[in-house]
């Protein structure tokens, strides 16, 4: 059964802070067995391909799908091999296929608060 020790959100929301200083991130343990990571602001549009100030990311997609957008895509894949790190392999389901030790949830803004773009001066 997938789970993440919450002192493992602590020492990662550490790394996230020193590695995008300019952003504003919230990172947040859920359910015993997730991070979740929102990007709430910062310098650079995250969402200029549409008028959502709020997209999910599966964090599967970042290396193809965001290839137009080299800040988003640098951002994101800071984001996810931070909060990735230390997860493996924990248990294989024959119905459910690999299931990893813990989960991992990538969002630009929240479903209640917009992503703001916000350049310091």
């Amino acid at each position: 059964m997938p789970y993440l020790p919450k002192e493992e959100i602590t020492r990662k929301r550490k790394l996230l802070k020193k590695a995008l200083p300019e952003y504003k991130l919230s990172v947040r343990w859920m359910n015993y067995s997730k991070i979740s990571v929102s990007i709430m602001e910062g310098p650079v549009d995250l969402v200029p391909d549409t008028d959502d100030k709020y997209v999910q990311i599966n964090e599967f997609q970042i290396d193809r799908k965001y290839d137009k957008f080299p800040e988003k895509k640098r951002v994101l894949s800071i984001i996810r091999d931070i909060a990735n790190e230390g997860n493996y392999i924990a248990s294989v389901d024959g119905d459910y296929g690999n299931i990893p030790s813990f989960y991992i949830d990538i969002n630009i803004g929240k479903w209640d608060k917009d992503f703001v773009v916000k350049v310091k001066k």
